[in-house]
């Protein structure tokens, strides 16, 4: 594993959350395109759904990625690397960046 990347849980949860939220906006329109092509009336005003589709990607976004965020600056910071490394005794290993 020597020079092989590591990647911390949040960096792979975050793209995860990327792709699940483009997975959504793209079933959103797709549902959005069918009722129209029914002929069934939309419940909401006309142009309204890519502004629901829209808000819903954005939304999801910025809710998946902030936890992830959060502990990614949270942990890189000097002074909780060292609390964290005080209660095992042990050296903290620096997720953020790839061994050397």
């Amino acid at each position: 594993m020597v020079g092989q990347a590591v990647y911390p849980l949040e960096v792979v949860y975050i793209a995860y959350v990327v792709i699940n939220c483009i997975v959504n906006y793209s079933m959103q329109k797709a549902q959005f395109a069918s009722i129209s092509q029914a002929g069934q009336p939309s419940p909401m005003p006309a142009g309204f759904e890519k502004t629901v589709a829209a808000f819903g990607l954005l939304f999801g976004l910025i809710w998946g990625c902030a936890l992830p965020v959060f502990m990614l600056i949270w942990f890189s910071r000097d002074k909780i690397k060292d609390e964290v490394a005080s209660w095992g005794g042990g050296d903290t290993v620096d997720m953020a960046m790839p061994p050397t």
